[in-house]
């Protein structure tokens, strides 16, 4: 005779007055807990303000952003983009002209851009959209790889990084879509190491973005890349007795070939890196060769060395007041150091203890992110320490992801240690949540906005106006002078003009439907664009003329024609200078 359980009879009511917050643990949306949604949630309400702001405020695409607009626009041209933009290699290695390592951004930007009649603003949402995209999955993959703590690690450097860097992290510049996207790739790594292999897709798709976008990224994301398939190569040894991609030990039930997972990841690799491997074909010398010639090359000044590059990256460990990036000027205080190299040893201390006090204290999960993030932090303490211009090492900042992963999850293992205990209450007070807002506003009050979301980049704002009065004048100009459709020849004899005008207009006149031909300051080489460098210009190309001056002194001496169509004038007051402007426009 069986006997019947029943719950007790005031178990139903205990459990209706149960706190909200233990029921929203207990949902879930596609696998996911709704609470971990709402940190998704809490992460990207600062990126749409901040993407809304600079709507509202009338952005537009000047210096870098205006020529990727331009690459995007001819993704759907004859001459699409098989190469990144241009980096400033020339400073550590005289010479070379490398891109940086692929144009997957150009290719994601595209679609809206298209979609929306090249509205400009589009590349602005485009942007908003991919970095909200790589801190949910960072959220998420952190959740599924080792639980909620994961996951609040992951929010908590998502929002000190929009601390760190403002604004502008929203910004389609292609440097910061991979500064959250390298968070993504590393929880993914973390789940690959775990054996959750459906991260596969995601992990090459994030890898491959990241490590397109930006030269720092490349040895970053190829050396856990590298580690992730020594990983699996050793795995499908030991449990098939074969090398991949040999099948050895056949299960009774196969998928066909283009259904399995590796394949559909080998597949989806040579979408992403497809147009780089074009560019390496029929681009002689491709920018392969470049980004070799740049990493191994010993000409030009000094390297500014270990000791510089690695405080640097260590101070990038506690970002506290003595911000990362100011660091190039004024070193990190020897708190700051103190707490960054306390964070290291603690960090080496967590993959070195004995099994048993890892089961005793719940570290295991804790391990492999943080053997990931002190693995990705190698190469950037290289790259640091190998420039040779001390504000190349500011660049090394966008790599931060890692350095704050550790930092997060070794607080994530001191927290464990010391409570022991994550869900238990304290005067009804849940200790898990607390815990996770009380950590968040600590970083919120402890990190302070680096100089890039500063001085180095207060005046962007007036760079847009700027750029917005100048390419407003000259589209319509040019659309009442009845030249709607005429190539246009943009020349910028000027300081001003080249690294914000003379772009700006440029991608303007190219989104009216324009075939706009532009120089650039690095030549010799070939490009994947040089079917727009002025010399491949027809003979009766409108030509736009974009001169600058600071009040007092004398115009460049850049030929200018003798009877313009139109002349343009604009005076900008920046700083303590009065700057006039003008634009020549010849038929």
């Amino acid at each position: 005779m069986t006997r019947e359980l029943t719950a007790p009879a005031g178990a139903a009511r205990l459990a209706d007055r149960r706190p909200r917050w233990v029921e929203l643990s207990t949902r879930s949306w596609r696998g996911v807990p709704i609470r971990v949604w709402l940190l998704v949630a809490l992460v990207t309400a600062p990126l749409v303000f901040f993407t809304a702001r600079f709507l509202l405020d009338g952005w537009l695409p000047q210096g870098d952003e205006a020529i990727m607009a331009v690459r995007a626009r001819d993704v759907w041209s004859s001459h699409p983009p098989l190469s990144g933009m241009r980096s400033t290699s020339g400073l550590s290695a005289p010479g070379v002209a490398a891109h940086h390592p692929g144009p997957m951004q150009f290719y994601v930007l595209a679609p809206l851009f298209a979609l929306t009649g090249w509205w400009l603003g589009s590349l602005l949402v485009t942007s908003l959209l991919v970095t909200a995209g790589f801190a949910a999955t960072a959220i998420v993959a952190a959740h599924r790889a080792a639980g909620w703590g994961a996951a609040v690690v992951a929010a908590t450097v998502v929002l000190a990084m929009e601390r760190l860097f403002g604004e502008h992290i929203v910004l389609p510049w292609n440097v910061w879509q991979p500064t959250v996207g390298l968070l993504a790739v590393l929880f993914l790594a973390w789940r690959l190491v775990l054996g959750q292999l459906t991260a596969m897709v995601p992990y090459v798709v994030c890898a491959s973005y990241v490590a397109q976008g930006h030269i720092l990224f490349l040895p970053v994301v190829g050396l856990v890349t590298a580690s992730l398939t020594v990983i699996g190569l050793v795995r499908w040894r030991r449990k098939r007795e074969a090398y991949w991609p040999i099948p050895g030990y056949r299960p009774s039930t196969r998928q066909a070939a283009w259904r399995r997972r590796g394949w559909i990841t080998c597949a989806v690799v040579v979408l992403c890196w497809l147009p780089v491997l074009i560019e390496t074909m029929v681009i002689t010398p491709n920018n392969v060769h470049e980004l070799l010639a740049l990493g191994t090359s010993d000409e030009g000044k000094p390297k500014v060395g270990l000791e510089l590059g690695l405080g640097f990256v260590l101070s990038c460990f506690v970002p506290l007041a003595d911000n990362p990036v100011t660091n190039v000027y004024t070193h990190a205080s020897a708190l700051q150091l103190s707490l960054s190299v306390l964070v290291v040893v603690l960090a080496v201390l967590t993959l070195v203890l004995p099994r048993a006090y890892v089961r005793r204290c719940r570290l295991a999960p804790v391990r492999p992110g943080v053997a990931l993030g002190l693995l990705s932090s190698l190469p950037v303490i290289w790259m640091a320490s190998s420039v040779r211009e001390e504000l190349q090492i500011a660049y090394s900042v966008f790599a931060i992801a890692a350095a704050l992963l550790v930092t997060g999850l070794v607080a994530w293992w001191l927290y464990r240690v010391g409570v022991r205990y994550v869900t238990a209450s304290v005067r009804g007070v849940p200790v898990a949540p607390a815990a996770a807002g009380v950590g968040i506003a600590l970083v919120l009050m402890l990190v302070s906005p680096s100089f890039l979301s500063g001085a180095a980049m207060g005046n962007y704002d007036g760079d847009v106006d700027r750029a917005a009065r100048v390419t407003t004048a000259v589209r319509s100009r040019i659309a009442s002078e009845g030249l709607q459709g005429r190539a246009v020849a943009v020349e910028v004899p000027g300081r001003l003009a080249w690294f914000s005008l003379g772009s700006a207009v440029t991608a303007g006149l190219t989104v009216d439907g324009h075939q706009v031909y532009f120089d650039v300051l690095w030549g010799g080489l070939p490009q994947d664009d040089d079917h727009r460098r002025l010399r491949n210009a027809p003979t009766d190309a409108v030509k736009v003329i974009i001169r600058d001056r600071v009040r007092g002194e004398a115009w460049n001496r850049h030929p200018v024609p003798p009877h313009p169509t139109a002349v343009l004038p604009f005076t900008f007051v920046i700083g303590p200078q009065t700057v006039d402007v003008e634009v020549l426009i010849q038929r």
